[in-house]
């Protein structure tokens, strides 16, 4: 008898050490065989009925909802397959069950029962009989820690579906969510530490399970579940609607430092994705508050939470972030690293919702780092970044797409052009990919031949679109593309033709949108061009009627007053702007041509001191912005999108209310030649080359580079200015001493060559001036002003056919120039040819009538 007794305690033990390993490793469905068992037994041994009741009800709670979260979706079907489980609960409840030491659990489990089914009241009714507010803190294990957490968490959500906003509510609302959040994290601490795998790295699905089960014949799971998952996420978000975001911030923090478990990696990841972007949008550099690990360690160690809190990470080695952009990106790095490893390889279609999940994640953290670099001019950084991701995203146009732009950002004109190429390929029904691919090979890659071919692609796919945006900006680039080509055409023919060609889509661009500036502007400026001087006028105040800040409009106005001989409005309207732009050198560079005009080189000169000035606090900007950039660790940001440098140029960039300066026809103010040599030049194929491989050498700090060259441009344009001025009054010491200094800036440049040339001739140096001007034209074969000098060199050379040549070369590039036409006529005269020589004098007249200060051709080609 006793050996039976002994043997019947034995196996009873054996039983609840079982059903307790179960319910620790939420082994739903062992658990399920066991409670059968202890069920069969519930005679023989006083309590195990209500028992065995709590366990199969709790049983076939949590089957159900592995398989169909607490979701509202679900909340019908919930209804009828909740029935048995919640059945089997109730039975525990009862008054003769009140007495076992299992009704507590029980109501807690038909508070989330009833949650899953849409009984809000009912659920905080169970909440409210067991006791949750009264509980004390204690040491529980891991199963009832995630019923507590659980049972905070449906509190929460009950509380909020109710739909009660006060601000009492909002505050016990957010209450629970941080106590089931806690809790939460504590019971995945407990459960993985009793496993030995705290610490371990496990590949997550997309969703972030587990790829596997565990240990123990793959039925442990060490799921977070949705409930203290979304009570984890809820509590911040509520926290920012209540205006709370420091607390929210800290809330944040305080999760992201609680030790870490394979379960909450994939968690980790969206937390620290979340943090970031509430930094981003939310938190001003001023606001940012540098966290206080061990200052929040010894508060929290002094005040409760022993038991229910999670284990934080601690000590003195912990890396803590000194700047609001340093814990962003720290942030957004840890996030990065986790959606790159679990990213789905796999291109089946059994996989793809979870690969589309997983490429999504990844897509969200590159949007925020994209936001975050992009802001600091980072863009080497941030290539790195989708150079490793587009090796797993060979169809995700989101990706090539960014990829292509930061490329271009960062200065890799080329690569970002086939990017985008690729990028348009996923999208076959859309042209702004091949739109912006065209005018960067246009504009950067100085290729007007495959940019129009681009734009007409571009042109044919979004014909198809009703009432598409950027098909007025489609014509007017392919405007562009013909102006380029007539600028490098040889042939007068070819030259007509183009121009046609180009004047046409113009005005295909006012049809498709008679409200484009930019369209009316480039009319403006062909019809000025072609000295059409009256419907240039019309173009250009329609331009600025329908965008008053657009500033090339504002160009040219000014220039076009100039033309009609009203150089004192053009330099009233040069000093109204300047009221409002007082740094603009553009301005200044139009006011120095109008004083050199209309009261002589010495008022220009203290102009020219002005732009010098303007010029030292621009640069006086950057070196400060250089230095606290590189202080950190990063390299300058690009002086075009730096608010800290106020308005700056940017090399080959379109020019808005924002330039100052730019690069000749394409960039935002006439400081270079016409820029014709756009299909095969010297430096046009040397810019591309030199451009591509510092983007390869050095991805992180070749933008510095461009940056300090575009202001030591700018400083050389302002000396070799101050030279002409000083040449034109005969100075020729002051004029000596201004070349110099733009030599030392840029000592090969072919505007410095042509400057010291033009010097030469003064001085009647005439074999140093022909020097001078053959070095320029070598590199900048279309340079008209150095093509017109050197004529006149030859011609005092006694070269007469040398110079007759040089200077018809000229008027085929510039043909409605009158000094070309004028000297021209002077070599034809002296060289007996008395009739051509009286015609070309004769148009040069005529021409002076509608000349301006500045020839048409140096203001900017925009879009």
């Amino acid at each position: 008898m006793v050996t039976m007794t002994s043997r019947t305690a034995s196996k009873a033990k054996g039983l609840d050490s079982e059903i307790y390993r179960c319910r620790e490793e939420s082994n739903w469905r062992k658990l399920l065989e066991t409670s059968e068992q202890l069920r069969q037994r519930a005679g023989a041994i006083g309590n195990s009925a209500h028992l065995a009741n709590l366990l199969i009800g709790e049983a076939k709670l949590e089957m159900y909802l592995e398989e169909n979260p607490p979701v509202e979706n679900n909340i019908s079907k919930a209804r009828t397959s909740l029935t048995e489980a919640k059945r089997y609960l109730s039975e525990c409840i009862k008054s003769d069950a009140e007495k076992s030491n299992v009704a507590t659990d029980a109501r807690f489990l038909l508070a989330k029962c009833c949650y899953a089914q849409g009984q809000y009241e009912q659920a905080l009714e169970h909440l409210d009989q067991g006791g949750i507010e009264r509980l004390e803190e204690r040491p529980l294990g891991a199963r009832m820690l995630k019923v507590l957490a659980e049972s905070f968490a449906v509190r929460g959500l009950c509380i909020e579906q109710q739909g009660k906003d006060s601000l009492v509510k909002k505050e016990t609302v957010i209450k629970y969510y941080i106590q089931a959040g806690e809790m939460g994290l504590k019971y995945l601490q407990v459960v993985e530490k009793s496993q030995g795998l705290q610490g371990a790295i496990v590949q997550l699905t997309p969703g972030g399970m587990p790829a596997c089960g565990g240990v123990g014949g793959g039925s442990t799971e060490f799921r977070i579940g949705i409930l203290l998952e979304t009570a984890l996420q809820r509590a911040p978000i509520l926290m920012m609607k209540a205006g709370q975001i420091r607390e929210a911030v800290e809330y944040y923090r305080g999760v992201l430092r609680a030790q870490e478990t394979t379960s909450t990696q994939s968690l980790r990841m969206t937390l620290a994705r979340q943090l970031a972007e509430v930094l981003l949008r939310g938190v001003s550099e001023h606001e940012w508050q540098q966290i206080q690990p061990r200052q929040q360690q010894s508060e929290r160690a002094k005040g409760s939470g022993k038991y229910w809190r999670p284990q934080t990470y601690s000590g003195g080695s912990l890396y803590v972030p000194g700047e609001h952009i340093e814990e962003i990106l720290l942030l957004l790095a840890l996030s990065d690293a986790i959606a790159v490893r679990n990213v789905v390889l796999d291109r089946s279609a059994d996989v793809a919702a979870d690969r589309a999940q997983s490429i999504k994640n990844v897509t969200a953290v590159l949007d925020l780092l994209s936001i975050a670099l992009a802001r600091n001019a980072q863009f080497g950084l941030l290539c790195e970044n989708f150079e490793k991701v587009a090796k797993f995203s060979c169809d995700e146009y989101h990706i090539w797409d960014q990829f292509g732009l930061c490329l271009i950002s960062a200065g890799s004109h080329y690569r970002g052009v086939q990017m985008l190429l690729e990028s348009a390929k996923l999208r076959p029904n859309n042209g702004f990919d091949l739109l912006l691919a065209a005018k960067v090979t246009l504009v950067n890659l100085c290729d007007a031949p495959e940019s129009l071919k681009l734009v007409e692609e571009a042109i044919a796919r979004e014909k198809m679109i009703s009432e598409s945006d950027i098909l007025v900006v489609c014509h007017s680039l392919k405007a562009l593309c013909h102006e380029a080509l007539a600028d490098a055409a040889a042939c007068i023919r070819t030259k007509e033709k183009q121009r046609v060609m180009a004047f046409k889509s113009l005005v295909r661009a006012r049809q498709v949108d008679p409200d484009y500036p930019q369209a009316e502007y480039l009319l403006g400026l062909h019809y000025a061009n072609m000295h059409q001087i009256d419907a240039a006028m019309v173009c250009a105040k329609r331009a600025l009627s329908l965008a008053p800040d657009f500033f090339p409009g504002v160009q040219l106005l000014i220039v076009l007053l100039t033309a009609q001989k009203k150089h004192e409005e053009a330099l009233e309207l040069v000093q109204l702007s300047l009221e409002e732009y007082p740094n603009n050198l553009n301005l200044l560079y139009l006011k120095v041509y109008l004083e050199d005009y209309l009261e002589g080189p010495q008022k220009a000169l203290h102009t020219a001191g002005e732009m010098l000035k303007q010029w030292k606090l621009l640069y006086e900007g950057f070196l400060k912005v250089k230095q606290s950039t590189q202080t950190n660790g990063y390299t300058p940001p690009a002086i075009g999108t730096s608010s800290q440098l106020g308005i700056v140029p940017v090399g080959h960039a379109h020019s808005g209310r924002g330039s100052v300066v730019g690069s000749g026809q394409w960039g935002g103010g006439p400081w270079h030649e016409r820029y014709g040599d756009c299909d095969g030049s010297v430096m046009a194929r040397l810019d591309r080359s030199l451009s591509e491989t510092l983007a390869r050498l050095t991805p992180c700090g070749r933008r510095v580079h461009v940056d300090e060259l575009t202001l030591l441009q700018m400083q050389m344009h302002v000396w070799l200015l101050t030279a002409r001025l000083y040449i034109k009054m005969a100075h020729f010491p002051e004029a000596e001493q201004s070349l110099i200094e733009a030599s030392n800036l840029i000592p090969l440049s072919p505007h410095v060559l042509l400057v010291r040339g033009l010097l030469h001739e003064a001085r009647g140096e005439w074999l140093a001036a022909r020097d001078a001007l053959e070095g320029s034209l070598a590199v900048r074969p279309h340079s008209v002003t150095a093509l017109q000098h050197l004529g006149l060199v030859y011609h005092q050379q006694g070269s007469h056919q040398l110079a007759e040549a040089t200077l018809q070369s000229a008027a085929l590039l510039e043909p409605m120039s009158p000094t070309t036409w004028f000297h021209l006529g002077r070599v034809l005269q002296e060289s007996g040819t008395s009739l051509e020589a009286s015609e070309c004098l004769e148009t040069a007249v005529q021409l002076e009538l509608c000349a301006p200060v500045l020839e048409f051709s140096k203001l900017p080609r925009t879009l």
